[in-house]
């Protein structure tokens, strides 16, 4: 496709597979119907490091996002429909889509993967459905980390990925997760659980709503995320092997003195 991807006089061109209205804009929702359905992929590739300091946990993941857009319309004669239900176009078209405004709660630092260019990739269906993936590294503050129970701690991190800007009842966030543990690499803990969350419709995030006089009123909006929780359990091997075997060793050493005579003083003393 090139760089036009309007409908002319509302006719689909064979040769394009796919365009949109003349009046198409990309700041409007593209379904009448609320609430639209934002479909979320979460593939964690690799957990690269927890940091225990900093409250932090790293990790790779291809992200993917889906949804309908209706506003789309497409050529059934085009020949990419005849020898596939997808097609991949320009990246520039995202440039004149509307895309969701996608929010990671909680998060410290996103990194879409580049060689050359950023890596990802956008695929459009024969049935209006736009589907984006990325590959990003991620890091995530995690609030619940405590140490109470340090060095036999379990620590929880909850990575919820959602929307800021559309409450519940325009928009809702649902998702699948995939993690393959024979690929992570060894941390200070092993990673005992990788887990979608039970799907609810969001959070109510309390803010102050200004009124025409100008005035703070409170007021909570309800909105929509996808969440998927991280468990992990600290190794405590090392620390039997670093700390508790030796001290227990010398512990051990030092009652030896009091099965030698007192009367021996030098065998004392060694």
């Amino acid at each position: 496709m090139k760089g036009d991807f309007k409908c002319h006089n509302d006719k689909k061109v064979d040769a394009q597979p796919f365009c949109v209205m003349e009046d198409y804009n990309k700041n409007d929702l593209p379904w009448t119907d609320n609430p639209g359905h934002i479909t979320v992929s979460a593939q964690l590739k690799d957990i690269i490091q927890v940091d225990d300091n900093a409250k932090l946990v790293t990790f790779d993941m291809i992200l993917g996002i889906s949804w309908l857009e209706s506003r789309m319309k497409i050529a059934p004669n085009s020949a990419v429909w005849i020898e596939a239900d997808n097609y991949c176009p320009t990246q520039n078209m995202l440039d004149f889509l509307w895309k969701p405004a996608t929010d990671v709660l909680n998060i410290k630092a996103f990194k879409i993967k580049q060689v050359f260019e950023p890596q990802g990739y956008m695929w459009v269906y024969n049935n209006t459905r736009i589907y984006l993936e990325v590959p990003v590294e991620v890091t995530l503050n995690c609030p619940l980390f405590s140490f109470e129970s340090y060095p036999l701690d379990t620590q929880l991190c909850k990575l919820y990925i959602g929307n800021y800007w559309h409450a519940t009842d325009e928009m809702l966030y649902k998702g699948t997760l995939i993690y393959n543990s024979s690929n992570q690499r060894p941390l200070q803990y092993d990673v005992k659980e990788v887990s979608p969350m039970p799907y609810k419709y969001g959070f109510h995030n309390w803010t102050n709503y200004i009124s025409s006089n100008g005035e703070a009123i409170p007021n909570s909006i309800e909105y929509s995320y996808f969440g998927v929780k991280m468990e992990f359990k600290r190794r405590v091997q090392p620390f039997l092997l670093r700390t508790y075997l030796p001290s227990g060793l010398l512990v051990s050493c030092s009652w030896i003195g009091f099965l030698i005579d007192p009367a021996s003083v030098p065998g004392r003393i060694a």
